[in-house]
């Protein structure tokens, strides 16, 4: 058997460096906590595993969804024609957290009754893995929710199967209903495809779509939800976006001297909507296009990037010039130099903490591991907007926040 120490690494919570006395409550383990027991545990995926009947007029079968803490996940189930109808089905699962994070799967297929010649039933057995689930287990070990959905179509020889990028975006909507849901990650060999569909249309970004009257980001794995600042619609057309400007690079180039992906970056007018003591805010955020861009999405602030925030009235901070842009960026900086997407996305959809550890900066805390992705914008456009227009002042060098400046930013390090 592994040591302990092995066992941690391969586990869901590699840098767990202290044992707390609850863990054998939370892993459900018996209390006083051995550690040859804890060891055992922690050496073998942790593993949830749903099911759930699968009924409806002469359409009968099972599905069976089981996810593990190092990533892999079985699908499987069937469908039988018991009647005289044949069908062109979907079977749609998934499992919600209370982080936010929506996980769904699907299988589709046919099955055929006694009116048309073809197979009764249809079985499906998908074994794979997603980073996302090893990634994010400890949300998603804690109370998940299992949701199921059959969707079926009397078809015949002539009927058509569900088209699967519609049905990605109809899932978040429903989502939308169901409660508060920051991403859906799609899996399987059926939707884990659907986002990489690049909605053709040589006027418009790739990878945004209408549905339900919201607007929709196809990010890597991830949908997101979006409006138009000043636009009571939701058109593709009424989106404005460009590339940076001259003077947008130049200022960028003062901070991020070169580690900013300039030719990827596109500027838009989307926001997310949201909430804070002071009422109604357009957030402005980021998001990896499926296209290869970075769409830098400012919302209100499209036509002031290089002034002080237009929403400065309902929010802190954000008092110099370009100060929004520098923080935007600074997540586009995160995107360019991180190597897993779907990850990072998670994140920045959850990260809501923009207030860092001034006492974790003076002693220079691993940038990674102590500040999470708002907190680290926040470092940058602070140190930007406490400091300018002089960036090469004693004051600025002299700045705590600037040894994250000189050794991650400028040298592109995570």
């Amino acid at each position: 058997m592994k040591s302990l120490r092995q066992a941690i690494q391969k586990s869901w919570f590699p840098d767990m460096k202290i044992i707390h006395s609850d863990l054998a409550t939370s892993l459900q383990l018996t209390r006083p906590l051995s550690l040859t027991e804890l060891t055992r545990h922690l050496d073998q995926p942790e593993e949830k595993s749903f099911r759930s009947p699968l009924d409806a007029d002469a359409l009968h079968g099972e599905v069976e969804f089981i996810m593990r803490s190092d990533g892999t996940y079985t699908f499987r189930g069937y469908l039988r024609a018991t009647g005289f109808p044949s069908f062109a089905y979907k079977v749609q699962v998934s499992v919600r957290c209370a982080a936010g994070v929506v996980i769904v799967v699907e299988a589709s297929g046919r099955v055929f009754g006694t009116d048309t010649p073809g197979d009764r039933q249809k079985d499906w057995n998908e074994n794979n893995v997603s980073e996302s689930i090893r990634k994010y287990w400890t949300a998603l070990r804690s109370g998940p929710k299992f949701e199921t959905n059959l969707d079926k179509n009397i078809s015949g020889i002539t009927g058509g199967l569900i088209d699967v990028a519609k049905t990605v975006v109809e899932t978040y909507v429903a989502a939308q209903f169901a409660g508060t849901v920051g991403a859906v990650i799609v899996l399987g060999a059926e939707l884990g495809s659907a986002t990489g569909v690049t909605f053709s249309n040589p006027n418009i970004l790739a990878g945004i779509t209408i549905s339900g009257g919201l607007l929709l980001l196809f990010g890597p794995s991830a949908i997101i939800p979006a409006l138009v600042a000043g636009v009571v619609t939701a058109a593709l057309t009424d989106i404005r976006f460009r590339p940076m400007n001259d003077q947008e690079i130049a200022l960028a180039n003062k901070v991020f001297e070169g580690t900013l992906p300039i030719e990827r970056i596109i500027i838009t007018d989307l926001y997310r909507p949201g909430q804070n003591a002071n009422g109604a805010v357009d957030r402005e955020f980021v998001v990896p296009g499926i296209d290869g861009s970075i769409l830098v999405n400012m919302g209100k602030n499209f036509d002031h990037t290089l002034e002080p925030d237009i929403q400065r009235n309902v929010r802190s901070g954000y008092e110099a010039p370009g100060e929004v842009l520098i923080h935007e960026l600074t997540h586009a900086w995160q995107i360019h130099h991180n190597t897993f997407l779907p990850g990072l996305l998670c994140k920045a959809l959850f990260d809501t903490n923009y207030e860092y550890d001034k006492t974790k900066v003076r002693e220079h805390a691993p940038w990674s591991s102590a500040f999470g992705l708002e907190e680290q914008a926040s470092i940058v456009n602070d140190w930007f907007g406490e400091n300018t227009p002089d960036l090469n002042s004693v004051k600025a060098l002299n700045d705590d926040r600037f040894f994250y400046i000189s050794q991650n930013i400028r040298l592109g390090r995570t």
